[in-house]
């Protein structure tokens, strides 16, 4: 069965709306066939109450979440729940990210891009002739990426139909984290002339250099961009999973709008919507892997090993305790740094197998969900205004005029005076122009004064900006060469050790 996206009818989810924790919906896996259909369970679902239960031979645990799916939860059910209010913020400015969680096998990519066959059948609707631009079929298999995408342009096309001087700008990219490297999925394999690297910016934040991006104008054109990318990720069979992913894959789409009022004031929004595939924790003697899938194996366990020690850390500072937050132990954790107590709004599906085999996985999910949960993040809207000054002095220049023009005598002199005023007859119109004038060229000229000393400034700041990273350099030769000295076996002269400790000091 198929069914069009759209927007009447779309249950909105307020839970998002002025809250900045971290939205945890935890989903139970449904059952992948018959015979594992008769296996025992040890996961229990209160979906009224969004809780899960997990039942063990000696107690129950029990987890509250924001939502909580267990088997016969539909791909719809999710995507009304976590991705129509985080779309929403997406299209408001706000940075977004979805993120899916969990041990292999436990549906990640099902929930995140669907089933291979919902996929086949939504590209083939697709491409077919007759097809409109916007009128995208989505199987009830469809995952939350190619609803997202399908929502999101609906919106975009709602908002440049019914509001005068908005236009939007879409750009898509698809990268994957392999074995601790960055991988461009848009890129075929062996074309990259340089390699994707991450990069932090004071302005922009975590963002990847050199990172191929495709425009898109369509949920068409950015459905067969996520077609390319997923045809290029690394996936093979372990004893758990046929498909299991071998990398985490990171979907990107910019949005950047623009709106030009009446009065000539220009606003420019800017957000990104990711949605984050992990891949699955493997333990090798449940996988069977050896060779290169256990060395793949090892580096994401690795990676999901920092991102649970960056929740821990977040958590524990969260709690009035300060601690360092290690982004930088893996690709993954910086590349997420903005999305987990950084400027986003995020959601996390938490994945769990709800059979008793995978009883220690499925705890070891519930308390990872349990703690994102407890994370706050600082989201904003991205949103930049040009042309207030010009209005703002626009506006004071009327004012004034009409001030000088409706005021009988001028200001701070006394009716009857016999003071020429504006508003005395004594006072031609010739010498109110020349009057006014001199006025607004004495405005322009304090302007153009200001101007240049914040130019002034922004430069004295760079100049400072630089010289830090010098000294930082500076501070860093001297250790590695100190290193050296030291592994040489030979001691340190006192010049050097002073120049170490200068070097540190202005550091």
């Amino acid at each position: 069965a198929k069914a069009a996206i759209g927007l009447a009818g779309l249950a909105r989810d307020s839970a998002m709306d002025g809250d900045d924790r971290v939205q945890v919906y935890c989903r139970v896996r449904p059952h992948l066939d018959d015979a594992e259909a008769t296996q025992r369970r040890c996961v229990s679902v209160s979906r009224e109450h969004a809780q899960v239960v997990l039942h063990s031979a000696t107690d129950e645990k029990v987890f509250t979440f924001d939502h909580a799916g267990d088997e016969r939860t539909t791909q719809e059910d999710v995507f009304r729940a976590v991705g129509v209010p985080i779309t929403e913020a997406c299209v408001a400015g706000y940075n977004t990210t979805i993120f899916a969680y969990g041990q292999t096998g436990a549906g990640k990519t099902y929930t995140i891009v669907g089933s291979e066959a919902a996929n086949d059948a939504s590209s083939a609707a697709a491409e077919s002739a007759d097809a409109d631009d916007l009128d995208v079929q989505i199987h009830k298999h469809s995952g939350l990426t190619p609803r997202v995408l399908a929502y999101i342009f609906a919106q975009i096309a709602r908002m440049e139909r019914t509001s005068s001087g908005v236009s939007f700008l879409c750009k898509a990219a698809y990268l994957e984290i392999y074995n601790e490297n960055l991988t461009d999925l848009l890129m075929p394999s062996g074309s990259h002339i340089v390699t994707p690297k991450l990069r932090e910016d004071l302005h922009r934040g975590i963002y990847v250099e050199n990172l191929e991006s495709v425009d898109v104008r369509t949920p068409r054109e950015a459905m067969a961009v996520l077609a390319a990318g997923a045809a290029h990720r690394r996936v093979a069979a372990t004893s758990m999973n046929k498909e299991s992913s071998r990398s985490h894959a990171v979907f990107t789409l910019t949005i950047e709008s623009q709106t030009i009022a009446a009065s000539g004031l220009k606003s420019t929004r800017s957000s990104q919507f990711n949605l984050v595939d992990l891949a699955g924790s493997e333990r090798q003697k449940d996988t069977g892997a050896t060779g290169q899938r256990l060395t793949e194996a090892c580096n994401i366990n690795k990676s999901l090993s920092a991102l649970g020690n960056v929740i821990m850390a977040l958590v524990t500072s969260a709690s009035g305790r300060a601690r360092h937050v290690p982004y930088r132990d893996s690709k993954l954790t910086l590349l997420l740094k903005d999305s987990l107590g950084g400027n986003a709004r995020t959601a996390i599906i938490a994945n769990v197998s709800p059979l008793a085999r995978a009883f220690a996985e499925t705890l070891s999910t519930l308390k990872f969900a349990q703690r994102a949960k407890m994370i706050r993040n600082k989201p904003v809207v991205n949103e930049e205004a040009s042309g207030v000054t010009v209005a703002l002095q626009s506006e004071i220049r009327r004012l004034r005029e009409a001030l000088f023009l409706a005021t009988e005598d001028g200001p701070g002199v006394p009716s009857g005076s016999g003071v020429a005023t504006l508003g005395n007859p004594g006072f031609s119109a010739l010498e109110r122009d020349v009057a006014l004038r001199d006025s607004l060229s004495r405005e322009a000229v304090a302007a153009e004064r200001l101007g240049a000393a914040d130019a002034a400034l922004a430069q004295l700041a760079e100049l400072a900006h630089r010289h830090a990273a010098r000294e930082r350099a500076l501070a860093l030769l001297v250790r590695l060469r100190e290193s050296q000295l030291k592994q040489m076996g030979l001691p340190l002269p006192a010049a050097v050790s002073a120049a170490s400790a200068a070097a540190l000091a202005a550091a």
